[in-house]
């Protein structure tokens, strides 16, 4: 007797998994009106909700799309698709019993911009968004972390490898503050004051309101600013004609405005580098300037450096100048050099 092939091996390999954790079946299956392969505007196949109890009464959104639900697509033998499915959790509002559908907006628009992009997600990535993550403003969180879902198991389907990857929504303090802060250290904090299972409460207080995890914080941005010896950039341009023009990215401007007196007053230098040329600033007793070929050397007193400081504006039209030297300098909008890493800030 001939086998009859599975038409769907890894959406029935994610319903069974979900079926041995929620016996009754999804609250509710959101699907998009029109298939995103035949013109639809929604790229994820379905988005399941689930009524969870564990920890607190939340919904527990299920992406299915990330994956190969259907045929194998992927050219990565041991992943299925991208090697993931996006999972979300939401307290539920007392009294109310249909899961919200905001969350599968936001789902959607985190799957189109891995399509559009060609990037991907991964575990312990952050990004603060261009909106709220209700997507109209209804909600303080701005900002999405990226960790794995613990309760739901790795997969290994016909297709390949799935894991089940959560978004937690974030205050945008809290996203910032993982720039000197561990993950996991967030993570644990979460945990302790907020949700064990990391629900997300968008009408929640900020972590960095307490008082310990501020300090700790700004300990570590302290030190982080005192310890960063280079900046890289996609532009730091300069050009010697009667005088010396830069231009770098606005981008840098918080690093550069955070970091440069503090290295200087250590003695130590500060460089600012595009790949192609460079600018080092380095203390000195008096100011000047040498050109060692791609690179400008440029040697300021503390007092100088902390005018120059003082003076940085992020306006576009704004020459600003270095005390007693030939040196203009201009901060700009970068070309556009890394879009994957910023796609969710494109697209979102």
């Amino acid at each position: 007797m001939p086998t009859i092939k599975d038409p769907a091996p890894g959406w029935n390999a994610i319903s069974r998994a979900l079926s041995a954790i929620y016996d009754q079946g999804p609250s509710k299956e959101f699907k998009p009106p029109v298939p995103y392969a035949q013109g639809g505007a929604d790229p994820l196949d379905a988005v399941l909700a689930f009524c969870s109890s564990t920890t607190e009464p939340h919904w527990h959104y299920i992406t299915f799309g990330f994956s190969d639900l259907y045929e194998k697509e992927s050219e990565v033998d041991d992943l299925s698709g991208y090697g993931f499915e996006l999972s979300f959790r939401l307290i539920a509002s007392h009294g109310n019993g249909v899961p919200p559908e905001w969350p599968v907006a936001l789902l959607n628009q985190l799957a189109r911009a891995v399509y559009e992009s060609g990037s991907t997600i991964h575990d312990k990535q952050h990004h603060v968004l261009a909106r709220p993550i209700d997507m109209v403003g209804g909600v303080r969180l701005n900002a999405v972390l990226i960790v794995k879902d613990n309760e739901l198991p790795v997969l290994d389907t016909a297709n390949g490898r799935v894991e089940f990857l959560q978004v937690v929504g974030l205050h945008v303090d809290e996203s910032d503050a993982l720039k000197c802060l561990k993950v996991d250290r967030l993570i644990d904090v979460f945990r302790e004051k907020e949700s064990k299972n990391l629900v997300t409460n968008p009408r929640r207080r900020s972590l960095l309101e307490d008082p310990v995890l501020k300090a700790e914080v700004e300990s570590g941005a302290q030190k982080e600013q005192q310890s960063v010896s280079e900046i890289k950039c996609a532009l730091a341009e300069w050009i010697f004609t009667h005088k010396i023009t830069i231009a770098f990215g606005r981008e840098i401007i918080p690093q550069l405005k955070n970091s440069l007196i503090s290295r200087l007053e250590d003695g130590t230098s500060l460089t600012i580098s595009d790949g192609d040329s460079t600018v080092v600033f380095e203390s000195g007793a008096s100011p000047g300037l040498a050109i060692e070929d791609t690179v400008l050397v440029i040697t300021l007193g503390i007092d100088e450096a902390k005018q120059f400081v003082a003076s940085i504006s992020e306006n576009a039209s704004r020459i600003h100048t270095l005390p007693n030297l030939p040196i203009d300098i201009e901060f700009v909008e970068s070309p556009n050099s890394d879009a994957k890493s910023n796609m969710m800030e494109t697209l979102l």
